[in-house]
């Protein structure tokens, strides 16, 4: 998952007295970029040009702005179309194109005159600088006043483990509500130090924020220095309201299906400037599109708050916002700031709306809804961190304006559903054990004055898409809802169609319908995974060293240590967890270590007494299935940082800072309540490329671990990885004649499995077909990760780089492929490698060509070509997808 505009030039940087010194140091100074070194997934040097794209709202619902890095001087641009459009995968000439402004590292464009209910495919860059790859935004339903979004507080990124929490909180809204969630109202404190460009990438990196707009506020934190303005695009900032967040920080409004939502930066503490900016923003609203359904403001500074540290902050502003928002008609307001939930009761003007005959009960909250409130009626929501970066306490004074004032130590985010006569918010909690059922708050606003016909149709929450274990009972109804605008809460009435197979990806299908006959249906996928638990907390033994010694050369590799031939026999031995307090095996968040790690050097060491800045850990681990493994599921508690590897590749730095050295303190001891004793984290690995990166085997792998402690004062250390769980979909192959038992089954399904090769229809491989030429030139680039995408016919883009790559001189493309063609081009693809050895076992060997020899020779020799038996190699026999597919998933593992 992040790259950063400092590391694009990575140095690596020893500096000695880091390993023995009393004062608190930085282990982050020492990088380095060792090429199979992947701590977000990816190599710095391989990142492609474009990599860092944000999306931010666009001035009305027809447009987007989109923000990324640049790794060239070129002219750059956004190019976009239908997504039904695409050509083979690719943007056919002729699309949507829009030039992009350069600032510095920073391109900037927008994607004009979206229509509505479309799905759009759009990628960023040049033909000289680099394309990105390419990315899907929707424009949804414009014309009905109906959608959903997320507010999320506080993500305040400061350290890599908040970027690994932010990430899953937006997993959690993908995997829940799919393509509902339109867009994100972020309420400020994106970052923790508004100058740091790699906080700003790790708060930029999940995946997620490539399709969903954001609608972003300028907090206290980001307030540091102009960054912010770097990345987050907006159309008509009012300019007398920005601050040092620089020119994009300013209030600005936007348009969204019928409602009318201001971003006020109250940085900028003139309220009557913000008092200005909202009365022209009401004005300009009303002329360009009538009367807004809605009103909604955010701003990172709550009014009102259940958090101690804040209690008393806000009070002589609270009552002039309050009255501003009751005039000019804004129904709620969204803020940050506090790390704590709250919601009010209907606030108008200054007075609070607290008769409990007022709302309607819902559960065991006689404050969860409010039907036809009063003109000027307005509810505020103060957002809890979403990434937990920290916490704050909750007040033990009275909250006369609080209807739920909640602090659980848990990332949430609040997901808003609008129609034009309702808007409903419910508060989720997003932590990594939580599922979506785990409900913190729920409050509905409705409005049937004015409204004859009820034209809504519930709201049916449903996941929509989840992984489960194949010996796992899923319960169908677990965290499914319906909430309908006019009839409530009717759960009750949804009904569900298919069945889950423990086998195969199914999909079940919910259905809510209100009493008016408005249907809503949802599909949700599920996908069986099968799970290995190689190391786990029970079973595992680790070899370590905590004698503050290090086990490689500082002048030589310092990834040593992490491989599988290095000698380790010297190294003490146990089971965890392991850790210490004061020297004492003691409770670190509800775990006692089975053993106990020394903190300081010890006797007759130079150091003796110092703190001890770095402990190490490995254990072999063994796989049963390792080449079909497409996930890696870990679970782990730490204190105070990370660096962990497979087979001596580092697959994820937990730090506690972003940048990630080998020697060292760590430099920062996380003082959230969750973490005073440890970190727990869970973290997935699915991107394909990083997993083939790790070379897995059925045994002897290495997973080693490098424990950082925060700083020399520090007087505790923790470390128990409860589990690394490698698992692979159960999916059986879709293809009508690949059946099992067949002796290419398990070739197929490795190669369909890895994208190299499609079925010829949807239900047909066809195993006995020839291969052409051309399509043995496409597989092979496929594998070698080459682009071939081109704007003549479908091969050129292949054979140009076969060509090129010495793998096939390029003619004859519609011939079929022969069993000697085929050795020879993984032969070259391999980099002709010498050979050794002779055809002289098979009794055909007269028949094979001489320009082949070498390249049959050295298939043979490396088992990626064998004969048909009683000694026939028939290297001229065209070789069928099935064979293709063999020869090629050997040469996968001889490669």
């Amino acid at each position: 998952m992040s790259k950063t505009t400092v590391l694009r030039t990575v140095v690596f940087v020893l500096v000695l007295s880091l390993l023995v010194s009393a004062v608190p140091l930085y282990a982050d100074i020492l990088i380095n970029s060792r090429p199979n070194e992947i701590s977000t997934g990816l190599s710095f040097d391989s990142m492609p040009n474009g990599s860092n794209v944000i999306i931010t709202a666009g001035k009305d619902d027809s447009r987007r702005h989109l923000t990324w890095d640049s790794y060239s001087e070129s002219e750059e641009y956004v190019e976009w179309i239908e997504a039904d459009k695409l050509i083979d995968g690719a943007l056919p000439a002729g699309c949507y194109r829009n030039t992009a402004t350069k600032y510095g590292a920073i391109c900037r464009a927008e994607i004009t005159d979206m229509v509505s209910g479309a799905r759009y495919a759009y990628r960023v860059g040049s033909d000289l600088a680099g394309w990105s790859d390419i990315y899907y935004i929707n424009a949804n339903d414009m014309q009905d006043e109906s959608f959903s979004f997320i507010l999320v507080g506080d993500p305040q990124i400061n350290t890599n483990v908040d970027g690994e929490n932010w990430n899953i909180t937006l997993e959690k809204a993908r995997s829940w509500f799919g393509d509902d969630i339109e867009f994100i109202i972020s309420a400020g404190d994106q970052v923790n130090a508004g100058e740091s460009e790699s906080e700003y990438d790790q708060f930029i990196s999940p995946d997620y924020l490539r399709s969903t707009p954001l609608i972003t506020i300028v907090g206290n934190h980001d307030d540091r220095a102009s960054n912010y303005s770097s990345h987050f695009t907006y159309t008509d900032v009012d300019q007398s309201t920005v601050s040092t967040a620089g020119k994009y920080s300013g209030d600005y409004w936007v348009e969204y299906d019928g409602t009318l939502i201001m971003s006020l930066n109250v940085q900028n503490e003139s309220i009557a400037l913000h008092r200005s900016f909202m009365e022209k923003a009401v004005a300009e609203y009303t002329e360009a599109h009538g009367e807004p359904a809605w009103t909604m403001v955010s701003f990172h500074d709550s009014l009102f708050s259940g958090a101690a540290s804040r209690y008393q902050e806000e009070w002589e502003n609270r009552d002039i916002y309050s009255s501003i928002f009751s005039e000019l008609g804004v129904d709620a307001v969204m803020m940050g700031h506090d790390h704590i939930y709250t919601r009010t009761y209907m606030i108008n003007d200054t007075e609070i709306i607290n008769d409990a005959d007022l709302y309607t009960q819902i559960g065991d909250d006689p404050y969860a809804s409010i039907h036809n409130p009063e003109d000027g009626d307005v509810v505020f929501i103060t957002a809890n961190s979403s990434s937990g970066s920290k916490f704050y306490e909750i007040t033990d004074k009275p909250l006369p304006f609080a209807a739920c004032a909640n602090q659980e130590n848990t990332p949430n985010f609040t997901k808003v559903d609008v129609t034009a006569d309702s808007m409903v918010f419910t508060t989720y909690r997003t932590g990594t054990k939580n599922e979506l059922g785990d409900i913190v708050d729920f409050f509905a606003i409705h409005r049937t004055k004015g409204f004859e016909t009820d034209d809504y149709a519930p709201v049916l929450t449903v996941p929509r898409e989840t992984y489960f274990y194949t010996d796992e009972e899923i319960d169908l109804y677990t965290g499914v809802s319906a909430y309908d605008n006019r009839d409530g809460d009717v759960t009750d009435k949804i009904t569900v169609t298919g069945s889950v197979n423990p086998t195969a990806e199914s999909i079940v299908t919910y259905t809510a319908t209100d009493a008016a006959g408005n249907t809503s249906v949802v599909e949700r996928r599920l996908i069986p995974i099968n799970s290995d638990t190689a190391v786990s907390t029970e079973k595992t033994t680790w070899k370590y060293l905590d004698d503050g010694s290090y086990p490689f050369q500082m002048n030589g590799d310092q990834y040593e240590w992490t491989k599988a031939d290095f000698d380790d026999s010297q190294w003490k031995e146990a089971k965890g967890a392991f850790g210490s307090i004061d020297g004492e095996l003691a409770d670190h968040n509800g775990v006692t270590p089975a053993t106990l790690i020394n903190l300081l050097f010890p006797e007759g060491t130079d150091e003796e007494g110092e703190t001890i800045p770095n402990f190490f850990f490995r254990t072999t681990f063994d796989i049963n299935d390792p080449e079909n493994v497409s996930m890696i599921v870990a679970d782990l508690s730490f204190d105070d940082a990370l660096n962990i590897y497979i087979n001596g590749v580092k697959i994820k730095t937990l730090n506690c800072f972003l940048a990630g050295g080998n020697v060292g303190f760590s430099g920062n001891e996380r003082d959230d309540p969750r973490s005073l004793t440890s970190t727990y984290l869970t973290f997935t690995i699915n991107d394909k490329d990083v997993i083939d990166s790790l070379n897995l085997k059925k045994e002897g792998n290495i997973l080693a671990v490098e424990l950082f402690q925060g700083s020399a004062y520090s007087n505790d250390i923790f470390f128990n990885f409860e589990a690394l769980n490698f698992c692979n979909t159960a999916n059986k192959l879709p293809f009508e004649d690949v059946t099992e038992g067949s002796w290419y089954y398990d070739s197929v399904a490795k190669a369909y499995s890895k994208g190299l090769f499609a079925g010829t229809t949807d239900t047909l491989f066809s195993p006995k077909m020839t291969m052409t030429r051309a399509m043995t030139w496409t597989v092979l680039a496929r594998i070698a990760g080459a682009d071939i995408t081109t704007e003549g016919k479908w091969y050129e883009g292949a054979q140009s780089w076969a060509i090129q790559n010495g793998v096939s001189d390029g003619t004859n493309l519609k011939n079929d492929i022969t069993r000697e063609q085929l050795a020879v081009m993984l032969y070259g693809l391999s980099g002709k490698p010498e050979t050794e050895g002779s055809l002289d076992i098979f009794t055909d060997k007269g028949a094979a060509s001489s320009w082949a020899e070498d390249g049959l020779i050295w298939a043979v020799s490396n088992g990626i070509l064998s004969g048909k038996g009683n000694g026939i190699l028939d290297p001229k026999a065209t070789a069928t997808r099935a064979e293709a597919c063999a020869m090629l998933i050997k040469y996968l593992v001889v490669k």
